[in-house]
């Protein structure tokens, strides 16, 4: 029994070094108080930001409910359109501003 508790105590403790030492995300001033107004709205769906973290975009339902299947993707087109070729992937909901590291535009 106290082999079992000593490898989850050590198992707990590499999870929380492994989730400590996780990289952020890079994200451009802009975008990041960009995904500061989509957390703060009600009707945001999906958030998308470029691989180079200069793009962004999100959707919104403006009908409640929402049928929200296809929004990833109209976040992901209106990242697009000022990506410069960068590709654009939906963010998950989970992620908090803690989670990006904010660079210069």
């Amino acid at each position: 029994m106290r082999l079992v508790q000593a490898l989850l105590i050590l198992l707990s403790v590499a999870l929380i070094s492994e989730s400590a030492g996780a990289e952020q995300i890079r994200i451009s001033a802009d975008c990041y108080a960009f995904f500061k107004q989509y957390k703060n709205d009600p009707q945001a769906t999906y958030f998308a930001l470029s691989e180079d973290g200069r793009s962004c975009g999100y959707s919104y339902c403006p009908k409640t409910p929402c049928a929200s299947s296809g929004m990833s993707a109209v976040a992901i087109k209106a990242c697009q359109k000022e990506s410069n070729g960068s590709t654009c992937h939906a963010i998950s909901n989970g992620v908090t501003e803690t989670d990006f590291a904010v660079v210069p535009n």
